[in-house]
């Protein structure tokens, strides 16, 4: 079966319009560049829209950042644009235009043999597991086991911050957390350790067997794409691509 979308794929490049000289350069997100921009979305786009793009994962506010600095065409974030202004200090807009993709959940995820994964938690109930006031899940009806919080490195990371400051109420994460390098590190983490705890793009989550997914969602975010003003060529066409194939993709 591989071998055969390979085929077809190769005949679909070839058959492609020309790619633009200069590929849209963007970093930012993880949950976008592990969801959106897969190795196999990027040939897509480049064989029916014509355009390459490069997507290198590191934090929202990092990809704003880079974008500001003029290092890259566009960010990716699952964060607002006013979040990210805020988080950079800025109190007009810098000349940055938002093109968004689509929607994303934030859920929380354990390890698979943790009992809790069929439990229904409450906002304040999963804001004492987050901050490290509830320290055992026996706490929450779970088995008898500490909480291990798994955390983004990375503060800049979309989906700390909005943790943080929407369901902790702005509370401190606990002094022994686990912090992971990417999203996919954290989801890993989790898998790799009974008694922890993360919270993620749904989109990640799904189809690691090494993760229960618990039954709520914590927080529902879009997810976008950025970049100064005009928008570079080629970015529109992307954007249209993704957001006309967002239920394939498996973005709302």
């Amino acid at each position: 079966m591989k071998r055969i979308f390979a085929t077809g794929l190769t005949a679909l490049l070839l058959a492609s319009p020309a790619l633009a000289g200069t590929p849209l350069k963007c970093t930012g997100s993880t949950t976008i560049t592990n969801v959106i921009f897969t190795p196999e979305i990027k040939a897509e786009i480049a064989a029916k829209v014509g355009v390459d793009i490069e997507a290198i994962g590191s934090s929202s506010g990092a990809g704003f950042k880079d974008l500001l600095d003029g290092k890259v065409t566009c960010s990716m974030s699952t964060n607002t644009l006013e979040g990210l202004m805020a988080k950079a200090g800025l109190a007009a807009n810098p000349g940055v235009k938002v093109h968004p993709l689509g929607g994303d959940q934030v859920i929380p995820i354990v390890h698979r043999n943790n009992s809790v994964k069929t439990k229904s938690l409450t906002k304040e109930q999963w804001a004492g597991v987050y901050s490290g006031k509830i320290k055992n899940w026996s706490e929450v009806g779970g088995p008898d086991m500490p909480i291990i919080v798994v955390i983004s490195a990375d503060e800049g990371s979309a989906t700390r911050i909005e943790v943080q400051k929407d369901i902790m109420a702005g509370a401190a994460y606990p002094d022994n957390v686990r912090k992971a390098t990417t999203t996919k590190d954290e989801v890993l983490a989790v898998a790799a350790t009974m008694g922890a705890v993360g919270a993620v793009g749904k989109g990640l989550a799904v189809g690691n067997a090494g993760v229960a997914i618990m039954p709520d969602v914590l927080l529902k975010r879009n997810m976008i794409l950025l970049s100064k003003e005009p928008a570079p060529a080629g970015l529109d066409a992307v954007v249209k691509y993704v957001t006309d194939n967002k239920a394939r993709i498996g973005i709302e």
